[in-house]
């Protein structure tokens, strides 16, 4: 292989181009690319990662890392030792949590990269494969149809493309490209077929340079805000806490290191500096098991949308259907069946894929794209949710000749055809027959070429060339329902979801699927659509269930439509020009089959078929956020339960309920059950789910206040009633924070009465037993506490389980009243 340093590819000539890259027009053998991928690399671009040194510094010196330090180095400067030793077991445990939460993060996040692989067409060894994009090479030959995303810098050496570059270039106009030019990496093949040598992958390529210097991050999304939100309030509160704690502290004969010491370690003990962890380990694992089941998440923020889906816009084939086609009745117009569907074989690629395709191939009994003897493949225009039609040029090298065959919608290929009006009106009808009773209709058309027209400067066939064909006749194809289908769709709807049918297939034979399936509603064509106003056409939206017929553009003008009135749109799509509207909908969802193209646009890859798939998503997302809710609810609850115990404790008796080092173990203790919370049992969700902040923060509000009224009463009770020691109240009330706090658990986990809720999981139960388990062990031996008897021990306990009936009751109600304010 030559040189390539200096080597302009846009410009050189095709012959110099294979001459740099050492290879031939014939693509590379299997052990040459083995050499070349050796040498090169594999053909992806380097993520910019920190270093796991630089990921372990990071936990110890992060914002609040940095205060339990000054936490610890304060105590010693003050002699506390045996606060200084707990205060830095606390700063180490949490740096080996953080640490442990981010790989467990990063390991599901590596496994969910591993399920979203974009494929190439390649020639190894003179034989056409299809690989994963990353195993490319320098000097691979690559085929590039209408869906497809181009894998790295090619040099098109057959044939012609329309791409989307708008990833590169920002412009959204297709940019035609030729034998001669350049097909760059990350472009989307919008229509066409080429041929092109691989010049550079990797970095290399110009996307992979202009990817390398950006750098961009993702803008903040709904749950960012909402926790970045909650920082800055939690924040501000807990400075004016510490504040009046250090103000009070000293005017009540304490020294300013002491104070100091306190506030500091309530800070520590107060705000949730793990909630960003947790939450994005909670996010992660669930995207980890969405994956497991079938549905590959490749925008995490999507899980945040999926749990609010209120709507489904569903295509039929594959997902309200099975997807397996057959032939059925056929009408051979004027010509032998064995015509019409040698005709229909030959216009296809060699070895296409395509269900419909390979459904006609089996009929005929010829293999895909070589049905009519003698008659080989010249040039293919696919088809594309535009023209619906794909064409076929085909040359017979003997005579001489040359033809086109066109196969594709009825709709689109009849008014194409010689056909006078009751010919056309008969075909039509006959389409309209077989869609009545379920059928799927494609036609075929043949019309002869010159040699001229045949070879001209266009490799894309237009529609000029086809107006005169003939109508060889209609082919059916029987696509039956998912038996899941029915019992899907009510599954979705006692969850609160519409499923709703967006098909581009005719009318008749989506009313038939939707009846076969269940699906009740309203029914409308895209030509009715069109033909309603603006307002009118938004109305019609809202009300229908059943569209068929539909254009990609209509299925965008729907699913903005929807959004506009409030609905959370999920949608579906496999082909090129549904991507605009799956990048429309909240969630995009790109099926089995996609094209690269749909599933570069999509936020979620399904690798199971079925409607089913999509709404067990769906619960999974409801899944994740119920884990994140919980979570949130419990931790600032513990925040306003212990920052305002502190000062109100200093304010009416005169001293700290806790001492620095309690409230160190506190912190510790309540940290431990956070890991098994990523993976806690849940309630399956009955309606569609969305961050209400305010909602939020209320019910914390009122569960921290109750534990702040019951701490209020039993430390009226020991100071006035009972006269107990300062030490041992300290004791006491470490343990009974200890205790009631993962109580608090039961309290967030469950909105309504938590003895009929889902119960915990078994490693979140054996987490709050061990803790608690540990803390009455403290109390009772005298570990850094002053040691207390069992009866004091008892009694703790036993106030803590009445004051939780008492807490269960604040929350049922405090549930009741943000319903009815509709928060």
């Amino acid at each position: 292989m030559r040189e390539l340093a200096g080597t302009d590819f846009k410009t050189a000539k095709i012959k110099d181009v294979l001459a740099a890259l050492d290879c031939s027009a014939e693509g590379l053998s299997e052990s040459e690319a083995k050499k070349r991928f050796a040498r090169d690399g594999p053909n992806a671009i380097p993520e910019k990662c920190n270093p796991l040194w630089r990921k372990v510094l990071a936990h110890f010196t992060a914002p609040m890392a940095l205060v339990i330090f000054t936490a610890g180095s304060l105590a010693l400067l003050i002699n506390h030792l045996e606060d200084a030793a707990v205060i830095f077991f606390l700063y180490f445990l949490n740096g080996f949590i953080g640490i442990r939460m981010e790989r467990k993060a990063d390991g599901a996040l590596a496994k969910l990269s591993e399920k979203i692989n974009v494929t190439a067409r390649v020639k190894r060894d003179g034989k056409w494969e299809r690989l994963p994009a990353v195993d490319l090479v320098a000097g691979d030959l690559v085929e590039l149809d209408g869906g497809d995303v181009v894998p790295g810098d090619c040099k098109i050496i057959g044939g012609e493309v329309e791409l989307d570059q708008s990833t590169l270039t920002g412009e959204s106009l297709p940019v035609v490209c030729g034998i001669g030019d350049m097909a760059y990496a990350s472009s989307l093949v919008q229509r066409g077929h080429a041929q092109g040598i691989v010049v550079l992958t990797s970095s290399r390529t110009t996307f992979g340079r202009t990817a390398q210097l950006a750098q961009l991050q993702r803008p903040p999304g709904q749950l960012d805000k909402s926790l970045y939100k909650i920082g800055e309030y939690l924040v501000l509160l807990v400075l004016i806490c510490i504040a009046v704690v250090i103000a009070v502290g000293i005017l009540r004969g304490y020294t300013l290191a002491e104070t100091m010491l306190l506030g500091l370690t309530l800070l520590v003990a107060s705000v949730p500096s793990a909630m960003p962890a947790v939450i994005a380990t909670i996010i992660a694992l669930g995207a980890l098991r969405l994956a497991n089941s079938g549905v590959v998440v490749r925008q995490l923020s999507s899980l945040e949308e999926l749990s609010g889906v209120t709507v489904i816009c569903s295509d039929k084939t594959g997902t309200l259907t099975q997807n397996k086609l057959s032939v059925g009745p056929v009408w051979a117009n004027h010509c032998a069946e064995n015509v019409l569907l040698d005709s229909a074989a030959s216009c296809m690629p060699l070895d296409s894929a395509d269900t419909i395709d390979l459904a006609i191939a089996r009929r005929a009994g010829k293999k895909a794209g070589s049905g009519m003897d003698g008659w080989k493949s010249f040039r293919y225009t696919p088809a594309d949710g535009d023209r619906k039609r794909a064409t076929m040029l085909l040359h017979n090298a003997r005579t001489g000749a040359f033809q086109i065959i066109i196969k594709g919608a009825p709709q689109k290929i009849i008014p194409l055809c010689k056909l006078s009006p009751a010919e056309s009106k008969a075909a039509l009808a006959r389409v309209e027959n077989f869609a009545t009773d379920g059928f799927r209709t494609i036609a075929v058309a043949a019309k002869p070429m010159s040699a001229e027209q045949a070879d001209g400067p266009h490799a894309q066939l237009k529609e000029l060339d086809e107006q005169g064909s003939e109508l060889l006749g209609l082919i059916t194809l029987a696509d039956q329902p998912r038996e899941d289908a029915a019992a899907t769709i009510t599954q979705a709807g006692a969850m609160g979801v519409q499923v709703r049918m967006v098909s581009g297939d005719h009318a008749a034979a989506a009313r038939y699927i939707a009846g076969r399936i269940g699906l009740k509603g309203s029914e409308i064509t895209s030509s009715a659509l069109e033909k309603l106003t603006r307002a009118a056409r938004a109305a019609k939206i809202r009300t229908t269930m059943i569209f068929s017929e539909v254009l990609p553009a209509q299925k965008y003008e729907i699913v903005k439509t929807l959004q506009e009135q409030g609905e959370i749109v999920a949608v579906t799509g496999d082909g090129v020009n549904d991507a605009p509207a799956l990048k429309r909908a909240p969630v995009g969802i790109a099926v089995t089959g996609a094209t690269e193209v749909a599933r570069s646009a999509a936020d979620l890859v399904l690798t199971r078929p079925g409607l089913a798939v999509i709404v067990n998503g769906i619960q999974e997302g409801r899944a994740v956020y119920e884990r994140m809710h919980h979570y949130m609810t419990y931790r600032l609850a513990e925040t306003f339960r212990i920052l305002f115990l502190v000062p109100f404790a200093i304010i009416t008796v005169g001293f700290f309920p806790l001492t620095p080092i309690q409230l160190v173990v506190l912190s510790v203790l309540n940290d431990l059950p956070i890991l098994a919370m990523a993976t806690d049992r849940v309630e399956d969700a009955p309606k569609p789910e969305k961050w209400r902040v305010r909602r939020l923060i209320g019910i914390s509000s009122v569960l921290g206040f109750t534990g702040l009224f019951n701490s209020g009463i039993l430390l009226y009770l020991f100071v006035f009633v009972f006269r107990i020691p300062v030490m041992v109240i300290q004791t006491l009330f470490f343990l009974k924070l200890s205790i009631a706090g993962h109580l608090m658990l039961f309290h967030a986990r469950n909105e309504g009465p938590i003895f009929k809720g889902t119960p915990p999981s078994h490693a979140l139960l054996a987490a709050i037993i061990t803790t608690q388990l540990i803390a009455t062990g403290i109390a009772l031996f005298g570990i850094f506490v002053t040691p207390v008897g069992i009866d004091y021990i008892l009694l703790i306990w036993g106030w803590s389980f009445l004051f939780f009936f008492v807490t269960e009751w604040a929350k049922l109600h405090a549930h009741r009243m943000a319903d009815e304010r509709g928060w």
